[in-house]
């Protein structure tokens, strides 16, 4: 997230993703890193997406 905090402007793609594989998923251990990860996307004001500051749709 340091490095590319947009994850080469596959941010969306990455967190809708991440949300089918927690509605999908019954290990427990998957669910609760899909649940931190998606929980330190929502957090990171300095990602794109309306979030941060850089807007990337051209």
């Amino acid at each position: 997230m340091q490095r590319d905090s947009t994850f080469g402007l596959q941010l969306s793609q990455l967190t809708s993703a991440l949300r089918t594989r927690l509605e999908r998923c019954e290990q427990p251990a998957a669910r609760t890193a899909c649940e931190k990860i998606l929980r330190m996307l929502e957090n990171d004001t300095s990602s794109a997406g309306g979030r941060g500051s850089c807007d990337y749709t051209w």
